[in-house]
């Protein structure tokens, strides 16, 4: 009981959510920042961290200055996360991955000693790490969000350990599996064992696809080098656990330039070439910097092995093409769940009358109160509310969403919105901000993973 109270003073501490929610044996953990639950703001020195934590501090003043705002902070979210782990009978071993956003790539040094710290003496979990453009608390230089497997059930975790592939650039392991789901770290164009970043199709060598639309130019050849090699490792990984990429269901692109997604999708498309019924759900967004200078992109991936026997049956499309760009499917189905890519909302006002109904006056009085920001964020949910009508979903069957904002003075209409579309039981929250999104006029961007109805 304690412990569930401790997890519920550690509710999403942006906006409007719960600290965790499970489906099935899966937990989502919310974004958790470096807030001190008891003091209920944000860690800034040491000597305000546990025992362990006043350990990482060096000892000298100066030093300890320019480490302690995301040392400190990234200590406490960890913290944080292990404290609603434990609410649900977890510990930090059960984090099938972890994702964690920061303000200032430049950190990573202090950021990669705290993780092996805390993780410590196995390595971390599967993580995706980049910097982004902003996060919702003021002050804040750090969150994590994390996904965990809950001990008590027939699913164990396991460790998938790859000796094919070496493009991990940090102490942590490249994916975990549960049952048939493998979630994988987010993966950059290097290699520790060629100790080296991909940059030109002579890196690649003999592994180099053929020149494939614009590959002979150089503006473009960096990023379709380093989006051929995340493709050939993961087809690596998944190979050694006994898949392919044909049972991808849900990559994500952190890309530095919008304007490279011309290029990675013509890349995708060779790895995917089965049409509309081969192509994973997608989400798209920008972030400012990657885990080296040299990163153009990083790819998160979730697959389901032997999914691809199910054909286009694992994925849910809905009529309107508005919702995500095409010729990707919405969401995918799998390991209970459904997993939707990234669906946009715009400061249009068009929102339809179904999710207005559903809103009700005070959601009305939430959209006209706190326009366009949450007109955005209502049309985002709506757009989401239309991908799971498709399978027979409604809202209140999300157990987690990401919400991806380019204006910072949306958090609050981002929140107005959430607390109108939840009134009660709010699933897990993550929100982030990011330079742009790859639908013009996009302020807002939502990904969810929904409890799937057996059928």
């Amino acid at each position: 009981m304690a412990n569930r109270r401790r997890a519920a003073a550690l509710q999403s501490a942006q906006i409007h959510g719960a600290a965790a929610t499970r489906s099935g044996q899966f937990l989502f953990v919310s974004a958790q920042a470096g807030v001190d639950p008891a003091a209920r703001r944000l860690v800034r020195a040491f000597d305000e961290l546990d025992t362990k934590g006043r350990r990482l501090a060096s000892g000298f003043m100066a030093p300890d200055s320019w480490a302690a705002p995301m040392a400190t902070q990234c200590w406490q979210s960890f913290r944080n996360i292990e404290s609603v782990l434990a609410a649900y009978g977890a510990t930090p071993r059960d984090i099938l991955r972890i994702n964690m956003y920061v303000r200032r790539m430049s950190d990573l040094p202090v950021l990669n000693r705290v993780r092996s710290a805390f993780f410590a003496p196995r390595p971390p979990p599967p993580i995706s790490n980049v910097e982004v453009r902003w996060l919702p608390i003021p002050g804040s230089v750090f969150q994590a969000e994390a996904v965990a497997l809950l001990p008590r059930g027939r699913l164990r975790k396991e460790i998938v350990r790859s000796r094919a592939t070496s493009q991990q650039v940090g102490n942590y392991e490249v994916a975990t599996r549960a049952g048939s789901m493998v979630i994988a770290a987010g993966v950059i164009a290097a290699s520790n064992r060629d100790g080296r970043s991909f940059r030109t199709r002579t890196d690649l060598g003999a592994a180099a696809l053929p020149p494939v639309g614009d590959m002979a130019d150089q503006v473009e050849e960096e990023i379709e080098v380093q989006t051929t090699y995340l493709y050939q490792d993961l087809q690596r990984v998944l190979g050694e656990a006994g898949g392919s990429l044909r049972d991808v269901v849900k990559l994500t692109f952190f890309l530095k330039d919008i304007r490279d997604l011309r290029a990675v999708e013509r890349i995708h498309r060779c790895f995917f070439p089965g049409g509309p019924e081969a192509q994973p759900a997608m989400t798209v967004l920008t972030v400012d910097e990657l885990g080296m200078h040299d990163f153009l992109l990083e790819i998160e991936m979730i697959a389901d092995l032997g999914s691809a026997d199910r054909g286009a049956s694992r994925f849910v499309r809905v009529r309107s093409p508005k919702a995500l760009a095409p010729p990707y499917p919405h969401a995918a189905r799998a390991g209970g769940m459904v997993w939707v890519g990234g669906v946009f909302g715009a400061d249009s006002g068009a929102i339809t009358r179904a999710i207005r109904r559903a809103l009700g006056t005070v959601g009305l009085a939430v959209e006209t109160t706190l326009s366009p920001g949450v007109g955005a964020a209502l049309a985002a949910y709506d757009g989401l509310s239309r991908v799971l009508k498709a399978d027979e979903l409604l809202l209140q069957d999300v157990a987690k969403i990401t919400i991806y904002a380019t204006y910072p003075g949306d958090v609050p209409a981002i929140e107005a919105a959430t607390r109108a579309v939840f009134p009660r039981n709010p699933p897990a929250v993550t929100v982030v901000g990011v330079h742009s999104l790859p639908v013009p006029g996009a302020r807002v961007e939502i990904e969810a993973v929904a409890t799937a109805r057996r059928r």
